[in-house]
């Protein structure tokens, strides 16, 4: 399935809101150890902020793909859901490379 399939599911809008949501993600976890380092001068405590951080990126990152899932389902194109997690993965590592 071509990703065009996936644009007349959500919207069009959806995607490029998407991609710009992620754009933070890829970066706020050095952003934490940074700000936190820079405020109380300890970097064991930056650590354990940006760690944490990412535990909770961890724990609610899969809702999205929960969503396609979902979404899907409820528009009778199941078929769809490899194309929505590989535009996922996709544009993830796009954000990624790009705020790197």
């Amino acid at each position: 399935m071509a990703y065009r399939s996936l644009l007349r599911i959500p919207g069009a809008t959806f995607f490029p809101l998407g991609f710009l949501a992620r754009l933070p993600y890829a970066t706020s976890s050095l952003a934490t150890l940074v700000l936190v380092q820079a405020a109380s001068g300890s970097y064991a405590f930056a650590g354990l902020a940006a760690a944490a951080q990412g535990c909770v990126n961890a724990l609610g990152g899969p809702l999205v793909r929960v969503h396609w899932s979902r979404l899907l389902r409820t528009r009778d194109r199941p078929d769809l859901l490899p194309t929505a997690l590989s535009y996922e993965a996709t544009v993830e590592e796009i954000s990624f490379a790009l705020a790197g």
